[in-house]
């Protein structure tokens, strides 16, 4: 892994992302080289929770046509097409807590939207090897079971209010199921 941009508080190399394969929390999600005043700290980001849609899906999920968006019920994904209808933005949105030494002292809520981009043929295992790159491929194949090997890229910012998805049951963190973050 590797950060880019401009950062005084994180070093543009070195760095860690681990997979989740489990339905929970990821403590040790992420790790970044600091820099600055973090100098020499290893920066932790621990996975706290997905963004999840309701039970019902939002926009057309049966579709593949150019500029068609869907997130399916109950998935932390929401899928793009683009102008062309072939290629497809796969993204997701996490909140992670942010620490140095132990999250006991003291941590930063952080919110993280990750996105991918695939198009041609998924590159994968199992159900989604080889099909064309599309709205309807991708959510097929993965209720199948297969697994599509992708390359991430996150933009990550600091945030000191708690999204409204998060407090709006009125039962505090709210902690939905958690999926992979390399391979979906």
């Amino acid at each position: 892994m590797s950060v880019s941009g401009v950062s005084s508080t994180f070093a543009l190399t070195g760095g860690t992302i681990s997979d989740n394969t489990s339905f929970g929390p990821l403590p040790m999600f992420e790790t970044v080289t600091g820099a600055g005043a973090e100098a020499w700290n290893t920066i932790v980001f621990d996975l706290l929770s997905f963004a999840v849609n309701g039970p019902t899906d939002v926009g057309d999920c049966s579709s593949n046509a150019a500029f068609n968006s869907c997130t399916p019920a109950n998935s932390a994904f929401s899928f793009h097409e683009d102008a062309t209808g072939k290629q497809v933005t796969i993204s997701t949105t996490m909140l992670l807590e942010g620490y140095t030494g132990s999250s006991a002292t003291g941590t930063t809520p952080y919110t993280a939207v990750f996105s991918t981009q695939q198009s041609g043929s998924l590159t994968g295992f199992g159900a989604c090897d080889g099909l064309t790159a599309n709205i309807t491929n991708i959510i097929a194949c993965e209720s199948n079971g297969g697994t599509i090997q992708a390359t991430w890229s996150a933009t990550e910012s600091s945030d000191t209010t708690i999204p409204d998805w998060i407090g709006s049951a009125g039962i505090g963190r709210l902690r939905p199921p958690v999926c992979s973050s390399q391979v979906i």
